[in-house]
């Protein structure tokens, strides 16, 4: 990871890598010898992940970050297989809440209350900000960045193209020692 996929990544990306890594990977196959694991371990890796309800997106980018792996240890003749070829990961169906605890977006009754509390106070410089992220769908990185020359009142509309974001730096162990707000694109 620090040699060949830290240099390939944006920093952002790595530390979701890294962090997949120390989460899921390292703990059930990160004392194991290379030539040790075969299709039966990452399938447990993969099964554990799946029993304990990790998105698909989660488990797929870790198969994948194991794959990554193994392509490069069969480049240098470590082994002569990739144990995540034949790997299964079965699809979750979608999920339904059935109460309210669950709800991930603000409810209908929520979002007009809060809706009614920016209206109350005209002072309130927070108010565009957030109606622009509820009605828009932005992030609050998107809707900082945002500038003049991004609203076309004549059309109605928004380009995003910009946004804040902090961008991590690394130690040599792949520890995040700091983190630098940029504009980026």
């Amino acid at each position: 990871l620090m040699v060949f996929k830290k240099s390939a990544v944006t920093p952002r990306t790595f530390e979701g890598i890294i962090r997949n890594f120390r989460l899921h990977i390292q703990p059930m196959i990160g004392n194991m010898k290379v030539y040790e694991i075969d299709t039966f371990v990452v399938q447990k890796v993969m099964n554990k992940m799946m029993e304990e309800n990790y998105s698909n997106n989660t488990i797929k980018k870790n198969k994948h970050l194991i794959s990554q792996f193994f392509e490069y240890a069969i480049d240098n003749k470590w082994v002569q297989v990739n144990p995540t070829l034949k790997i299964k990961l079965k699809i979750h169906d979608r999920k339904t809440y059935d109460t309210e605890e669950k709800y991930k977006a603000l409810t209908p009754e929520v979002r007009t209350l809060f809706l009614e509390k920016l209206s109350n106070d005209e002072s309130n410089f927070l108010k565009p900000m957030c109606i622009t992220m509820m009605f828009a769908g932005l992030r609050v990185g998107e809707v900082i960045a945002l500038t003049w020359r991004n609203i076309d009142f004549e059309h109605k509309t928004l380009k995003i193209e910009r946004a804040i974001t902090q961008v991590p730096k690394f130690d040599s162990e792949g520890n995040i020692v700091s983190r630098v707000t940029v504009v980026g694109d």
